[in-house]
Parts: structure tokens; sequence; C-alpha cells
């Protein structure tokens, strides 16, 4: 199975999806976001992201990676 599928696969069925490494700007992989379930809490992780539209319930982080990803971790682990 192509990797684009396997990540779709794996995003249709997340309740959580937690965005690094991408500035959603490159298709077809920025696509994928799109098949999250609605609702479903989502979190991009970039500190350039000043701001996102066309996607519903993006929280951005503005912060590298080593810093954020630990933090929001455990914060939803915490809830």
């Amino acid at each position: 199975m192509p990797s684009y599928e396997i990540g779709k696969t794996v995003i249709e069925s997340t309740d959580k999806l937690i965005i690094v490494g991408t500035s959603l700007n490159v298709y077809p992989a920025a696509e994928l976001v799109t098949f999250a379930k609605p609702g479903i809490q989502k979190f991009l992780i970039d500190p350039a992201a000043l701001s996102f539209e066309g996607i519903s319930d993006l929280a951005l982080i503005n912060q590298n990676a080593g810093v954020a990803i630990p933090r929001l971790v455990k914060s939803l682990l915490s809830t």
C-alpha cells in the first residue's frame, strides 16, 4: 500500500491529530489532514505558522517540535 494511502487510513481513524514537520503547503501530503473525522482536535506544530485558514478546529502551536511535542502530549494525557 502506498504511503499516502497508509497516512489517509491512519488519519481517518484517529481521535486527535498532531501535525509536525510540514507547513501544510505541499500537496498531496498537505491534504491528508482533510481526512480527519469532523470535530476531532487537530494541532499544527510549526514555529513559523502565523495563521492557517481552511481547516476547522486547527490549533496552531508556534514552537519548535522539541519543545511543543512533550508539552502537548503531557497536556493531552492529563485530560
